[in-house]
């Protein structure tokens, strides 16, 4: 609590100068710190609104980007009793749903030769004669290199050959202290690419078993009973939207499935519209007429009249039997409540499989958000919502309109401060010169009267 030190002291007008200064400038504040408070409210309600607004149109993108792609949408899964001898991964949707047998006979192999073994990988290995080492892939050119007299080195015959970039890849191993070969593979496995050599330089080309570690073959595998021959492990080209990598010999047929997985495609299907209540819900509380963070925000009021429209508006890519997304099962109650009807949806999605794909995807994957090509009812949502989420939409425009806002308050913050202390100095000056006043003319008071109790007729006697 302030203390008036000349009132207490019994000195100047005697009046409470630091409650009265404070009131003034109490009263000076009230007006404009009012102003400046609500306003500051307001905006922190606003920043506050639009990052709810935000997080749920994020979550509703996210929901939606499950199921927007053909690929994500076909719902396609693969069993396997054999991961073993081989692994089976989608990448696409399969044209056809079957069942397969497998069986890995052959691996796919690459050409692996050593050259001789030597001392040294940087002394002429060749008694000072100049090289020429010359090789091929598979049916391709004849590769040669020719190395200077005293220059045949492990080290440069590696450089030269990866150097050409050809098909062949060499380095140099150690196989023991103090010893090296030269170590030379085909890049690529299968007999289409095994490696040729033409010339014995360095006993790489030289036809025994210390020089070849391993043949180039061809993987086989027995395929629905049909044997098939491939110069790789990895084979995409069986089953259309399925890679097969091989991964050991064996005698084991396994079997492979490819079906469409319904209940996967219902249990997104039950998220979507799970997400579409959710964002529902933070919309109607964010616009409720007496508590919303945005009340009355038209701008917010049309986000939300958009996104629900999708869902009773034919689609952008409508078929025969599945134009709406009631005809999926996706329906809404008198309460604004978005459900499924998980048979409906079931129906639809067996009896019209190709035509529900159609309606949420366009048949389409990757697709741009921008442009007029039709993209099916997720790719419609995902779209409208990056119109308002993209660094220079509605949300970021409004964000930075709000925060320039509170920018202009915080200064007119630091100008009111400014001004009350002006003041409440200029009031301390004014009161502080009325107490020397008062205290002056107290002691002319008291100099006057000590004069006039000194007159002869006015002496005070004992």
């Amino acid at each position: 609590m302030a203390v008036d030190y000349l009132a207490a002291l019994n000195s100047g007008s005697g009046l409470d100068t630091k409650s009265i200064v404070q009131a003034l400038v109490d009263a000076d504040r009230a007006g404009p710190q009012s102003s400046i408070d609500r306003k500051t409210a307001s905006v922190e309600t606003q920043l506050s609104g639009l990052a709810q607004l935000k997080s749920a149109m994020e979550n509703l993108r996210l929901a939606f980007s499950a199921v927007d792609d053909a690929k994500e949408f076909s719902f396609s899964s693969i069993t396997n009793n054999n991961d073993t001898h081989y692994s089976a991964k989608l990448t696409g949707d399969p044209i056809e749903l079957a069942s397969y047998s497998i069986k890995v006979d052959t691996l796919a192999q690459k050409t692996v030769r050593v050259s001789d073994t030597f001392t040294s990988t940087t002394a002429d290995l060749n008694a000072g004669v100049a090289g020429t080492f010359e090789f091929s892939i598979g049916s391709g050119d004849v590769q040669t290199i020719s190395l200077d007299a005293g220059e045949v080195t492990l080290e440069n015959l590696v450089t030269e050959i990866n150097a050409l970039d050809a098909g062949a890849s060499a380095s140099i191993i150690q196989v023991s202290d103090g010893n090296y070969k030269l170590l030379l593979e085909s890049d690529e496995t299968g007999l289409s690419n095994v490696l040729n050599i033409d010339t014995d330089l360095l006993g790489i080309g030289t036809e025994d078993a210390d020089h070849h570690v391993q043949e180039a073959q061809d993987s086989v595998l027995i395929f629905n009973g049909i044997n098939i021959q491939r110069s790789s492990n990895t084979i995409d080209d069986l089953i259309d939207g399925v890679e097969l990598d091989l991964l050991s010999e064996g005698t084991t047929t396994g079997s492979l499935r490819v079906f469409r997985d319904n209940d996967a495609a219902l249990s997104t299907m039950n998220y979507v519209v799970a997400a579409v209540n959710t964002f529902e819900n933070i919309m109607s509380d964010l616009t409720d007429t007496v508590n919303g963070d945005l009340a009355n925000d038209s701008g917010v009021q049309s986000i939300r009249s958009k996104i629900r429209n999708f869902f009773f508006q034919e689609g952008s890519v409508a078929g025969d039997d599945i134009k709406t997304s009631t005809n999926l099962g996706v329906t809404v109650d008198r309460y604004g409540v978005f459900s499924l009807d998980e048979e409906k949806f079931s129906t639809a999605f067996d009896e019209h499989y190709e035509e529900v794909v159609n309606f949420m995807t366009a048949g389409t994957n990757n697709q741009s958000l921008s442009g007029e090509a039709d993209r099916g009812l997720a790719g419609d949502v995902l779209a409208e919502l990056e119109i308002y989420l993209k660094p220079n939409g509605f949300i970021q425009s409004r964000n930075t309109q709000q925060n320039n806002i509170l920018k202009e308050l915080d200064d007119d913050q630091i100008a009111l401060d400014a001004r009350i202390a002006a003041a409440e100095e200029r009031y301390t000056q004014k009161f502080s010169m009325m107490n020397r006043i008062v205290d002056e003319m107290k002691s002319l008071q008291e100099y006057l009267d000590a004069q006039l109790d000194n007159l002869p007729f006015t002496a005070k006697k004992d």
